[in-house]
């Protein structure tokens, strides 16, 4: 789904594509927060969530993913600071 036109918020039901491993977003106009539920995608390896306008504060779900290895979110619109849980990552 990446360098298309898609806008709005991405749908929290995203968060039931457990086996995904891919997710690339990246250069599109999604707004609004990314959703806690991404935290349920366990196989995530790759998160692209670059050029878009995200905004809000990182979910602290989004870190406890136990096979992500690559998470991309610049050029967003994201405050705040980042997870305590961040610390625990050895893998990105």
């Amino acid at each position: 789904m990446e360098n298309n036109n898609f806008s709005g918020e991405l749908p929290v039901e995203m968060g039931n594509l457990k086996n995904m491993e891919w997710l690339l977003l990246n250069n599109n106009s999604f707004s609004g927060g990314i959703p806690k539920e991404l935290g349920n995608m366990t196989k995530l390896q790759d998160a692209d969530f670059k050029w878009n306008s995200f905004s809000g504060q990182l979910p602290e779900e989004l870190f406890n993913l136990p096979s992500l290895k690559r998470l991309d979110l610049h050029s967003n619109r994201l405050s705040g600071t980042f997870p305590k849980s961040m610390t625990n990552m050895t893998s990105l």
